[in-house]
């Protein structure tokens, strides 16, 4: 389990916490005002990243923020399936 996640859920800063494949995440149509999606999409294939962006758009009442890093690392423990 992440320890930024073990730590923020230690010191209750949300109300709320899921751990989850986002893959296989649903929610209910405008769940959320925004949905932030950062430096997460590359490391899906094409069809899942495209099938997480379709998912998005009907979460979010407002607007989607995705972000992707600007170029690729060697870092072994991050692979890049798509860009």
């Amino acid at each position: 389990m992440n320890h930024t996640y073990k730590e923020s859920k230690k010191k209750q800063i949300h109300n709320e916490y899921i751990l989850a494949d986002l893959r296989k995440l649903e929610f209910k149509p405008k769940s959320f005002d925004a949905i932030l999606c950062l430096e997460v999409i590359e490391h899906l294939t094409k069809e899942e990243g495209h099938d997480l962006i379709k998912k998005m758009e009907k979460w979010a009442r407002k607007k989607i923020i995705i972000t992707t890093p600007n170029g690729y690392d060697c870092n072994p423990f991050q692979t890049h399936k798509s860009g």
